[in-house]
């Protein structure tokens, strides 16, 4: 009947199943040696992002003035009770743990810049959020860092395989194209 002739969804589908079998063909599972190798040339893939810990006092700046957010920091700086101060919001007092790239989610990019530059263990301040200004004392701070093997295997693993999937696909594109002589003609108007 002829119906596979000229037939785009078929010959999509071929051409399908040809690329799973050329990604798939002598692919062995990876040992640890590659896999390791693997986490060492592409780092950047499973960076851990940098972590803080910080405590922060709330100010509405419509309803505060900055003399009033001074006389807090200097009171705070004195060893006052950070829960005594600052106006009441939704925004957690203190935040433990948390990587900058999640501070920057809940208090803003700008934020999350300061206190990722912030002394540890002093109170700085006032910095702007999209909430408003807070005053805030960084009581940790831990670098971006590469986590070992053993913490990121199944992940590594993954990007592993499909970077092999992908690197066998070209190379057979490559040997099959060999057998032929590839000519492009334009169409002229």
């Amino acid at each position: 009947m002829g119906l596979d002739k000229d037939d785009a969804v078929i010959k999509r589908r071929i051409r399908q199943k040809y690329e799973l079998v050329a990604e798939e063909s002598d692919r062995a599972a990876p040992t640890d040696v590659d896999l390791a190798a693997y986490l060492k040339a592409h780092p950047a893939k499973f960076m851990r992002p940098a972590m803080v810990s910080f405590d922060q006092v709330f100010f509405d700046p419509a309803s505060t003035s900055p003399e009033a957010v001074g006389a807090v920091k200097a009171a705070l700086a004195k060893g006052a009770n950070p829960a005594t101060y600052g106006q009441p919001s939704m925004l957690p007092r203190q935040v433990t743990n948390s990587s900058i790239d999640l501070v920057a989610t809940d208090f803003g990019d700008g934020f999350a810049k300061q206190v990722g530059a912030a002394p540890v263990g002093q109170w700085v301040g006032p910095l702007a959020s999209g909430f408003g200004v807070h005053l805030v004392r960084v009581n940790a701070r831990a670098p971006p860092r590469l986590p070992p093997l053993d913490q990121v295997r199944a992940a590594v693993a993954r990007e592993w395989e499909s970077d092999q999937r992908i690197r066998s696909s070209e190379v057979d594109f490559r040997k099959a194209r060999a057998n032929y002589d590839v000519v492009i003609q334009a169409k002229l108007p």
